[in-house]
């Protein structure tokens, strides 16, 4: 509810609280994973609560033999393999690690 009230900080809280939840925990690391690359403007922060998620998801997964949480869990877990590579490449590029463009090859022509 703060989220959507636009009390940014006030959920942020409230995800930081929720993070231990076993039921919860993933979403909360995952909303706290997008405030601090969208909010917060904190790439590090954002990529470490990106990572957590994806280790409880991974320990929660290997726990169950539910098949429908494992073709859930391989979903998720695909999303934070993105948001992580997104959030490395946004810090590459921010201090300036990044390859740059290739350039085109000259025509040979002087």
């Amino acid at each position: 509810m703060a989220k959507r009230r636009g009390a940014h900080d006030r959920a942020a809280e409230i995800w930081r609280e929720i993070v231990a939840d076993a039921q919860d925990g993933i979403y909360a690391c995952e909303q706290l994973a997008i405030h601090y690359e969208h909010r917060a403007k904190n790439l590090s922060r954002a990529a470490e609560f990106a990572q957590l998620a994806l280790a409880k998801l991974r320990r929660q997964r290997s726990a169950s033999r539910d098949a429908y949480l494992a073709a859930r869990s391989t979903r998720l877990e695909q999303k934070f393999l993105h948001r992580i590579a997104r959030l490395q490449h946004q810090m590459r590029v921010s201090v300036g690690l990044a390859k740059p463009l290739a350039l085109s090859r000259s025509t040979g022509e002087s």
